[in-house]
């Protein structure tokens, strides 16, 4: 070291000037550092180093900018007179910086200022202070500060940097003077880029900084426009070679990603940045915008703000989840969830900003000015595809307008370091289920990566830039077979980092709920005949029901399953599954429709209603309010009725209760509903109104079963009235989350004494199953829909042409499912048996095969838990209750004790109430 280069300033002002100079520039050539300090220590190696630590550095520091703005006077703990006189030292540096790049210009033949102009972005220059103290190491062999030391050493290392946006390149006349073979060595790029990949490889050599510079250099232009180039997503390796090699692999993939600057859509380069929309559109199903009209100070007040809410509101809770859920020690891949942190704000149709909590008025002002900012640029770039595609401009925007409007919405997401990112992803691989996804990114911390051709590539973080992505409705839409195999929604994921935080803020343009998707008809046209449309025609919100437990697998299931619905234009689990459309019954599809719903009362014993008459607006208030009422009143008793029968960990089936709260609601013959204890006004008036549309709907749709069975009109209804009428109630259910549904059922596996039964059903959390053909299908639930399914008096009365089936609810591990079934039955003392018109219309041997007023040669008698019908002959015993007190009361009492001693089984059947009781006797 006794060579190091010692530069005295002085000498620069006399005879010595050009032998300084020539120290200057060795120093330069041959050192890369140079000191201007009368004396220099030499530090002296130790011995003994065992094991290095190569990922962190024993030093204690705090940063001070001074160009282009200030931060001295924010820096706390600072007192005023070190802030002034940080101030005062730091320009001293500056002038000092600017003097000794005058000297290396006039060393290289380059004119005065050159470098000091390099420098300026369009703010100027960086300037800026490392303020560093390494205190005593007790094992400077193991961790490095800078050099092994035992005091406490103090750095103030000042760096004079070029602007943010500089282009950095090498100079002109430098390059001149070199061999033709030397040319082109060094990239062109800028200053900001480099410094991205430089925070990811800072302590490895600058070679493959260079190279991966040099290998992006085709995306940067010179001048004011915004440049770009691709960065690599932080490795856990730390050998240089192999990040070296797979920083090259990522820059190869990511150099053609499609950039859009939108300013050129204004001159004369409008055609060529159209190709560019359309071949993104085309072979990425992403874009990266520059210049798209939102002002750099809003996209950065929006980073700013969302990252203090996430500090102060969020971090905390996230921690607390991943030591509840036990995730910090994982050892195997964790499927089943996400490594982040979110809350979600509803703009379109109508804004929740002002519901969500915790967040601060200035932040709720903000993120509207900003959602209504991206809201135009989505319409914008809607408009944009139209054009490319031939559409009348304001297609796309039409066709996702329900009666409502579009849907339109935030995601705002921040992905914590994770310490095992190859085990839990930050967002597990998906396609966006909507339309057009706008993108705002943390740009200094990566993670995005999208599947192109088989492989994942990274997205490369931009300051103020957006990344659109295109949805499964575009695809759907702009039919890619109708366009040539174009137009792309591509699986995409988030890799969480081991080090820093990612900020997220993505917002959705979807459709309105009831918005019909299906491809363009102008683009239909267009094919061949023998072009066969392979995209279903459906309603959105049918869609997003099925995306939500199949977001995290392909999407062309998805697309099967609404193209076999498509009839319907609804998601079954079985394509079949009756949909009745009460609209239908007044043209000239009545028949068809009368058709449908015979089909469903005898082979599935459930139907669905659409168009019923029954308002959207009163099912989403009678929703709202029950919901809300859950959660007042119920949730914490039954969280108490869980612990006082110790159910949260149980470890074998329950099969004597269900994981259901609920309560009960008599209309008919009397109302109990103004006794309901804790029930508000405005709900008990809620559930009347609601009750009595039902009781109406209840009543057409019997007359309906009448008219396909040859029965007189009003036949079903009088048969249900007892000397009060009808029974006629609802039961309101909600199935909160359970931890163990393999072991405890919502509801278990049952058929529904009554008559027909109206439900009404959460359309988010699904859970209803039937038994059909011995298997358990699902009910799907779709919104304002009514289910209808018949009771075990309804099959009696049809003689068993009509099913009354076995269903259960399965509880779900993750949401609260809400039910409200009403049931309409017959009155207690209603006397129940097979219509003679429907058991005159039966072959000899099928004559009144169930009891009623005159016993028939059989019964048909449910033995519970099995799903089937086992038939009995006619010495099955079949009690008659009224006998008891007449002349054959000893008779009855011989036949229940026979039926007792032989069987342990028999029907008891009253006028009061004709039910099947198995009694079963030890």
């Amino acid at each position: 070291m006794e060579n190091f280069p010692l530069i005295n300033m002085e000498k620069l002002n006399g005879e010595e000037r050009c032998a300084t100079m020539d120290k200057i520039k060795d120093a330069c050539e041959n050192w890369g550092f140079f000191e201007r300090f009368k004396e220099m220590v030499a530090a002296k190696a130790l011995e003994g180093v065992n094991i290095e630590v190569t990922n962190m550095d024993w030093e204690s520091t705090f940063f001070l900018r001074h160009l282009p703005t200030s931060n001295v006077s924010e820096i706390p703990d600072l007192g005023d007179e070190y802030r002034v006189l940080m101030k005062d030292f730091a320009g001293k540096l500056e002038n000092l910086a600017e003097e000794l790049l005058d000297l290396l210009c006039e060393n290289l033949g380059l004119e005065k200022g050159y470098l000091k102009k390099a420098f300026h972005g369009s703010k100027g220059p960086n300037f800026g202070t490392k303020v560093s103290n390494y205190p005593p190491c007790p094992t400077p062999d193991l961790i490095k500060g800078l050099r092994a030391h035992n005091r406490t050493r103090m750095s103030i290392a000042s760096f004079y940097n070029p602007g943010n946006d500089a282009v950095i390149y090498p100079a002109k006349a430098l390059v001149e003077k070199e061999p033709a073979e030397s040319e082109g060595v060094y990239p062109k790029f800028v200053f900001d880029d480099y410094m991205k990949l430089y925070a990811g490889l800072k302590f490895q050599a600058k070679e493959p900084r260079f190279e991966a510079m040099k290998a992006a250099e085709s995306n940067v232009t010179s001048g004011s426009e915004t440049k770009h180039s691709a960065f690599l997503i932080r490795s856990n390796k730390t050998n240089t070679e192999q990040k070296a090699e797979e920083l090259y692999s990522i820059i190869k993939e990511m150099e053609n990603f499609p950039l859009i600057n939108m300013k050129k859509l204004n001159g004369e380069e409008r055609g060529a940045t159209l190709d560019k929309i359309k071949d993104a559109c085309e072979n990425w199903g992403f874009f990266e915008l520059v210049n798209h009209g939102i002002s750099h100070e809003l996209l950065d007040m929006v980073e700013k703000m969302t990252k203090e809410h996430y500090k102060k509101c969020m971090e905390q809770r996230f921690k607390e989840m991943v030591a509840t859920k036990a995730l910090q020690g994982v050892k195997t891949e964790v499927t089943n969830m996400d490594w982040e942190s979110t809350f979600f704000l509803r703009h379109l149709p109508t804004s929740n900003v002002s519901e969500i909590p915790d967040l601060g008025d200035e932040y709720r002002t903000l993120m509207k000015d900003f959602a209504g900012k991206l809201e135009k640029l989505a319409e914008e770039l809607l408009d944009l595809l139209c054009e490319n595609l031939g559409l009348e401009k304001g297609y796309l925007k039409k066709a996702f307008n329900g009666s409502k409007g579009p849907n339109f919405g935030t995601k705002v997401s921040n992905y914590p370091p994770c310490p095992t990112p190859d085990l839990i992803k930050g967002l597990r691989a998906h396609s966006d289920a909507g339309g057009i996804i706008l993108l705002f990114q943390d740009d200094k911390v990566s993670g995005l990566q999208l599947l192109k051709d088989g492989e994942w590539i990274n997205v490369p973080p931009m300051r103020h830039s957006i990344v659109i992505n295109l949805g499964d409705q575009i695809e759907v839409r702009l039919d890619p077979v109708i366009t040539n195999g174009k137009y792309k929604s591509v699986m995409h994921r988030v890799i969480a980092q081991t080090d820093r935080t990612r900020m997220s803020i993505a917002s959705f343009y979807n459709p309105g709920n009831d918005a019909v998707i299906y491809p363009a008809k102008a683009l239909v046209e267009t094919e061949p005949a023998e072009s066969e449309r392979v995209y279903p025609k459906f309603v959105f919100d049918d869609y997003m029901k099925l995306y939500a437990g199949m977001k995290f697998q392909a999407k062309e299931p998805r697309f099967e399953a609404m193209k076999a619905a498509e009839s319907n234009s609804i998601i079954k689990e079985m394509e079949n599954f009756p949909l009745i459309n009460m609209k239908k019954l007044n043209g000239e599809e009545r028949g068809a429709t009368m058709d449908k719903i015979k089909d469903a009362c005898e082979n599935w014993g459930f139907f669905e209603l659409v168009n019923h008459g029954i308002s959207h607006e009163l099912l989403d208030t009678v929703e709202r309010m029950t919901k809300e009422h859950y959660k007042k009143c119920m949730e914490q008793r039954f969280k108490e009725t869980v612990a006082a029968k110790a159910l949260e960990g149980v470890k074998t089936e329950v099969t004597n209760m269900d994981w259901e709260s609920t309560f009960f609601l008599r209309h008919l013959p009397t109302s109990n509903v103004s006794e309901i204890p804790d029930l508000g006004d405005e709900y008990r008036r809620l559930m009347k109104d609601f009750a009595c549309k039902l009781e109406n709907l209840a009543e057409e749709l019997l007359d309906l079963l009448c008219e396909n069975l040859g029965l007189d009109k009003g036949y079903l209804k009088k048969a249900f009235h007892g000397s009060k009428g009808p029974n006629f109630g609802t039961k309101v259910s909600n199935y909160p989350p359970c931890p163990t549904p393999d072991l405890i059922k919502g509801l278990r596996a049952h058929s529904d004494a009554g008559g027909i039964i109206l439900l009404f059903q959460d359309d988010k959390v699904s859970g209803l199953q039937l038994l059909k053909d011995g298997e358990w299908i699902n009910v799907s639930p779709m919104r304002h829909s009514i289910v209808i399914n018949l009771g075990d008096q309804i099959e009696v009365i049809t003689n068993g042409k009509y099913k009354s089936v076995m269903h259960r609810v399965i509880a779900q591990t993750d949401g609260t499912r809400m039910s409200i079934a009403s049931f309409y039955n017959p009155g207690n003392d209603a006397v129940i048996y097979p219509a003679k018109a429907v058991v005159e219309k039966e072959p000899a041997e099928n004559e009144q095969v169930y009891p009623g007023k005159v016993p028939g040669k059989g019964t048909k008698v449910e033995v519970p838990g099995k799903g089937t019908k086992k038939q009995r002959d006619g010495n099955f015993p079949l009690i008659f209750m009224e006998k008891l007190k007449g002349k054959e009361g000893g008779a009855t009492m011989d036949k229940i004790k026979d039926a007792c001693q032989k069987g342990g089984f028999f029907d008891l059947c009253s006028s009061f109430s004709v039910m099947w009781l198995a009694l079963v006797w030890n």
